[in-house]
């Protein structure tokens, strides 16, 4: 579970499209040189230590999570007929064509409950800190930290 000091460690992969998360900042190294390999995408045959010197450096991005004053548009009219739409929409009245209809009663039950909901509910987020993102040289953190993937070239 995520607590209010959390910091995620990403490195975009292109190779994928995706991006690789970690809880430290070793852990997004490691999983993204995990898919490095030992052959080229050429079919040619090079070293896993030249593969690392093309690559060069790993933008490794550093994102926090914090407290945010940023909260989603509530309408009480709309939370009613998402809610009837999900949970009542096959139990609509047969008498007005299988629709129902939002009451007064239920929008301003809806109001009170969004007043209480955004009173208690504090909302998060994760955002990039710029000023704490890496650059890793991909060969020298192999050197420094796995230096036995090396051993088999």
């Amino acid at each position: 579970m995520l607590d209010r000091n959390t910091v995620r460690w990403c490195v975009k992969d292109h190779r994928v499209g995706d991006i690789l998360e970690n809880d430290t900042l070793d852990g997004a190294v490691e999983e993204y040189l995990d898919g490095i390999g030992t052959v080229g995408d050429t079919g040619h045959p090079e070293t896993l230590e030249q593969k690392l010197r093309d690559l060069g450096e790993i933008v490794v991005e550093c994102w926090v999570r914090h407290e945010t004053k940023a909260r989603p548009p509530l309408v009480a009219a709309t939370l009613v007929e998402d809610i009837l739409d999900r949970h009542f929409e096959e139990q609509a009245s047969p008498d007005d064509g299988y629709a129902y209809h939002v009451t007064p009663a239920m929008i301003e039950a809806a109001k009170g409950f969004i007043a209480v909901m955004l009173h208690e509910f504090v909302p998060w987020t994760m955002t990039i800190d710029r000023a704490r993102n890496v650059k890793v040289n991909a060969l020298v953190w192999v050197l420094e930290h796995r230096p036995h993937w090396l051993k088999a070239d």
